[in-house]
């Protein structure tokens, strides 16, 4: 963001700010198809931070902290997400206090298509991790129970 900040001359403080939600937006993505996030850790991102200790620490600069309250505000911040979502720079959905954010997804639709698969992953995974565990202990209940058990 600081970066962004410096190319005054080629770029509005609104594009500057935009690009700079799309890089915090790509950061937290990574590699991945899309990600489960939070506003709060979009807000981090685009100005550099990794968490919201490091945010604290970065906006004890006056100029930043500007910045930051001005492009952050609830109104600005869903206009800035809505310029990159028009622009086709980014996809995004809130679902239940998180938003799932994608860079590689061209609509919703796929975007959530590829939650509902992951969320289906998930619930299979958990239910074999339950399955495995549950045969562990029955397993180990046997020669539990073979101690018990006086020869003679």
């Amino acid at each position: 963001m600081s970066n962004l900040y410096k190319l005054k001359d080629t770029m509005t403080a609104d594009d500057r700010a935009m690009w700079a939600m799309y890089m915090g937006i790509s950061s937290i993505i990574g590699d991945k198809d899309f990600a489960q996030t939070t506003s709060e850790m979009i807000k981090c991102r685009m100005f550099g931070a990794i968490n919201q200790k490091e945010l604290e620490l970065l906006l004890k600069d006056e100029t930043l902290k500007r910045v930051y309250d001005k492009y952050t505000t609830k109104r600005q911040y869903n206009k800035l997400l809505n310029i990159i979502q028009d622009r086709n720079m980014v996809t995004e959905i809130g679902l239940n206090r998180r938003t799932y954010v994608s860079t590689k997804m061209e609509n919703v639709d796929e975007l959530v298509d590829a939650i509902s698969a992951k969320r289906i992953d998930l619930e299979r995974k958990r239910v074999r991790d339950e399955e495995k565990a549950n045969a562990r202990k029955k397993y180990y209940s046997l020669f539990q129970d073979n101690k018990k058990l006086k020869i003679g």
